[in-house]
Formats: C-alpha cells, sequence, structure tokens
C-alpha cells in the first residue's frame, strides 16, 4: 500500500512540475484530417530549473482508450528544438505549424508533447509529457 501512494505521489508530482505545457490546443479541441493548424509550447514563468535538450509532438489515434504517452509511437508533428519567445507574463512560449496526416483515424485522439529535459543537479536528461485530448474529423473534399 505505502508503494503504490508513493508511486501516486510521485506521478502527481512530475505532473505538477512539467516543465512544459501545451497551452493550444486544449482537451476536446477539434481538427480535420490533412487540417494545418498550430500548436503553442509554453514554458511557464515560475518553471526555470530544466534545460531543454528538444521536444516531440506527435498525434495518434486513441481507439477505445488514449494510450499511455511514450508507450505509442503516433505521427511525429514536430521534432526538434524549443526556442519560445519571452513573454513578462503568462510564461515564454513558441507555436508550431502543424498538418494532421490525412490518413489519422477519425474519431479521439491523444496529442503528446515529448520533453527531453535536464534538470539541475541531475546527470542524465529525463523525458517529460503533456498531453491533449482531442478530437480529428474528416476532411472535407472539394468538389
Amino acid at each position: 500500500m505505502k508503494l503504490l501512494s508513493l508511486t501516486t505521489l510521485l506521478a502527481a508530482t512530475a505532473t505538477a512540475y512539467a516543465s512544459l505545457q501545451i497551452g493550444f490546443p486544449t482537451n476536446g479541441a477539434s481538427f480535420r484530417q490533412g487540417e494545418k493548424s498550430h500548436v503553442q509550447v509554453v514554458r511557464p514563468g515560475a518553471i526555470e530549473d530544466c534545460t531543454e535538450v528538444g521536444i516531440v509532438i506527435d498525434v495518434v489515434h486513441c481507439g477505445k482508450t488514449c494510450p499511455k504517452p511514450g508507450k505509442h509511437a503516433g505521427y511525429a508533428l514536430y521534432k526538434g528544438p524549443f526556442k519560445p519567445t519571452h513573454q513578462k507574463i503568462g510564461g515564454d512560449y513558441e507555436n508550431f505549424t502543424v498538418t494532421f496526416p490525412e490518413s489519422l483515424k477519425t474519431g479521439k485522439a491523444l496529442l503528446t508533447l515529448t520533453n527531453k529535459c535536464r534538470r539541475e543537479g541531475e546527470s542524465q536528461p529525463s523525458l517529460e509529457y503533456t498531453t491533449a485530448e482531442i478530437k480529428i474529423t474528416e476532411r472535407v473534399h472539394a468538389l
């Protein structure tokens, strides 16, 4: 029982201190197959003890349930550095233009931001995951 409590506490702590967050889209946002949009990645102003090594933004169809982040490879929408614009209020952010694949199945999908981050005092970088559950709808074809 103590192990379960400690595991739950560590998971909650990791989520609470994620160095990056998805500013947009939020849970429930809807996109069409093949649609071009943007993903906003935010670094809250209070969290500065992490040096980003790189980020990946991906999307995966959920089926009956959404997979746990990092367990299933989805469609990579962006891979590379995070170079945010400094903001005085609300945290630093960067917008990434992405295109949702036409082959992505319709229905519920999980958008995942994976951050490879090196924290002060740690010898190896760690992976952090932040997600948004979104909806993918069928592409409208021009006549």
